[in-house]
């Protein structure tokens, strides 16, 4: 493994590790879920941090649909 690799594996770990410490709960090896407080309610999200990142970008969805597309959404909803 290069030292490029591991470098971008730590970032990787450190985003995920952060995600819980904010009260995201790890449900597999690349997927979180947890509360954002958006308008004073709190909505579902669910974070995917592929394999790949910081090369692939991770998505952000609401399990409920909630929120319509914005900025950090992908035309699918995720």
């Amino acid at each position: 493994m290069s030292e490029v690799s591991r470098a971008l594996g730590a970032l990787r770990e450190r985003v995920i590790e952060d995600l819980c410490s904010a009260g995201f709960e790890l449900r597999d090896e690349c997927t979180l879920t947890g509360e954002i407080d958006i308008a004073g309610v709190p909505i579902e999200h669910a974070i995917v941090i592929p394999l790949g990142f910081p090369i692939d970008m991770p998505k952000v969805s609401t399990p409920g649909g909630e929120g319509g597309l914005s900025w950090h959404r992908d035309v699918n909803g995720q």
